[in-house]
């Protein structure tokens, strides 16, 4: 798409000369040539302060709340983070595979890289970076998705009621998960039971043929029709066996090993197998590709060297989180 494409799509005004839009930024200091930088108002700081020193480090294009005094291609719009949103809504309208959503108050990462990494092996998959979970990451994520992804593993956070329900209307998701339930956010949430509400808004809006799956103890926190449940049959652990090498249990009878020395991990597995049955996949055929599973950094990590281990679980965390570890 060029920037002239892009401004009349946004009703915004186009100023300088047409570019290609490629993918999008909105941190200066990350740019990469070629790239359109979205300039965000935040608390703290006005991206549009920064938008000089983007074009230094390559962007070809703004996208901006007001024209700036620059020799740039610029796009000039009401609101530069609906602006971005609109973008991402228009990539979802237009694209033809499974969305997966993955919410919950820890876990959510980990099942997100569990569940990226399985289905890779059978089809192209893109998933939302680190942990770009928030009204900002999931769009710009989704904005710079490739069209040619055939599956979107989507990690959608909630600090307060409502989060989660906007971002869900974003991308409507076919698969739609919870992790976990536990004391996260408080401070805006207030309660557990506003937490049980938040992360339930997943559920929000969905189609006769979406699929929900969360853990077995929630079932009845939850009205949907058509689920799958993880923590009873045949998505249970057994015979769980903890080293410093990493963690193995049985499912369904099959041995399962993953090279991360956590117990955490083991419902993440269990939940990401559960995705896979709700997406028409033969589950048990991916339970070989599991040993050769890299955690995400901060997030029980062994780093060896000589004779001396350290797990890197450094990652900020939750009270549930915490105890999991």
């Amino acid at each position: 798409m060029n920037s002239r494409e892009l401004a009349s799509l946004l009703e915004g005004e186009h100023y300088g000369k047409e570019v290609y839009i490629s993918s999008f930024c909105i941190d200066s200091r990350r740019i990469k040539p070629g790239q359109t930088f979205v300039a965000l108002r935040g608390r703290s700081h006005d991206g549009h302060d920064f938008a000089e020193e983007a074009l230094k480090r390559g962007a070809v294009a703004l996208l901006v709340e007001r024209r700036l005094e620059l020799p740039a291609t610029q796009i000039v719009v009401k609101d530069s983070l609906q602006a971005l949103r609109r973008v991402a809504k228009l990539k979802r309208e237009n694209f033809k595979g499974k969305v997966i959503a993955i919410a919950g108050s820890a876990g959510k990462t980990t099942t997100k890289e569990l569940v990226a990494f399985l289905l890779s092996r059978v089809s192209k998959v893109c998933k939302t970076p680190k942990n770009f979970n928030s009204q900002v990451g999931v769009p710009l994520s989704v904005a710079n998705f490739p069209e040619d992804c055939d599956y979107w593993v989507v990690e959608v956070g909630a600090s307060a009621l409502g989060d989660v329900k906007r971002l869900v209307e974003l991308i409507e998701p076919h698969v739609r998960v919870i992790t976990s339930i536990g004391e996260e956010h408080l401070e805006t949430f207030g309660c557990v039971d506003h937490v049980i509400l938040g992360n339930g808004e997943v559920f929000s809006h969905m189609k006769e043929e979406d699929i929900g799956v969360f853990p077995a103890w929630l079932k009845d926190c939850y009205r949907v029709d058509k689920k799958v449940l993880f923590g009873q049959e045949p998505f249970t652990a057994k015979e769980i066996s903890l080293s410093l090498e990493g963690v193995s249990f049985l499912v369904d009878g099959v041995c399962v090993f993953l090279p991360v020395p956590s117990l955490a991990i083991v419902e993440n597995t269990l939940c990401a197998l559960a995705v896979l049955h709700a997406l028409g996949l033969d589950w048990r055929a991916f339970l070989g590709c599991l040993k050769e599973f890299t955690p995400v950094e901060g997030r029980f990590r062994v780093l060896k060297r000589d004779r001396l281990f350290v797990i890197d679980d450094s990652y900020n965390a939750n009270p549930l989180s915490v105890r999991k570890a």
